[in-house]
């Protein structure tokens, strides 16, 4: 069974890179992963649930185990990983972009309440080193501000997701906002720190989003409108 199930999830990633979208039947999914065609459904009762396992799947593959002995400063590994995972998913474009935006509205009571768990399973064991060396003030508590962090990342994921972000700016974007919310809620002794970090970031935020674009719109329309 683990066998049929590793092949079916291979085979549905081999699919969406390929094709550049998650459309593809469970036939044909079926047909490439060489199993039969009521197998994906026996195994994991539909498609949206299919395509949840094969991203939660993919979370377990993100490249941050080394950080802890690559940066001992847990700010420093806080905000490395909030900058690995999104360049991660960044540099698999062809594959997350489109998983990520066929299960944007899709509602699921299993898998999906999981990849919501790792998420902020992850930002709250990236966080407890930081709790733990004292940084944090008594603003908040460690659960809330893990909550935020994740609540943050995913805003970036979805601009990025929609094409509102490039590589470069989805990553700076999303350490920027970890950063904001890091400033509000540690001890003064850690605020130059995170200050330099901020500066340093800026300079990388991508300048414009389609807010931006649309607003010049509108303003030149009223101008075109009033002339």
């Amino acid at each position: 069974m683990a066998d049929r199930r590793r092949r079916i999830l291979d085979a549905a990633e081999e699919l969406i890179r390929q094709t550049g979208g998650a459309d593809f039947s469970m036939l044909a999914l079926a047909a490439r992963a060489e199993v039969s065609p009521a197998t994906p459904y026996n195994l994991f009762g539909s498609k949206a649930r299919l395509l949840f396992a094969l991203v939660n799947r993919s979370l377990t593959e993100l490249p941050v185990k080394d950080l802890t002995t690559s940066y001992t400063d847990p700010l420093e590994r806080l905000l490395e990983t909030t900058r690995v995972i999104a360049t991660h998913l960044a540099t698999h474009a062809d594959f997350f972009r489109p998983l990520f935006l066929s299960l944007w509205e899709v509602q699921d009571d299993v898998y999906r309440p999981e990849f919501v768990e790792y998420h902020l399973r992850r930002w709250e064991r990236a966080l407890a080193d930081v709790e733990r060396a004292g940084l944090l003030s008594s603003a908040v508590t460690a659960d809330q501000l893990s909550r935020q962090l994740m609540i943050n990342f995913a805003g970036t994921v979805e601009l990025w997701v929609h094409h509102e972000l490039d590589a470069d700016g989805f990553s700076a974007e999303a350490v920027f906002g970890t950063i904001l919310l890091l400033l509000g809620v540690t001890i003064p002794d850690a605020r130059p720190r995170l200050l330099r970090h901020l500066k340093a970031t800026k300079r990388s935020l991508q300048p414009r989003l389609a807010i931006d674009r649309a607003a010049d719109r509108k303003e030149g329309g009223e101008k075109e409108n009033a002339a």
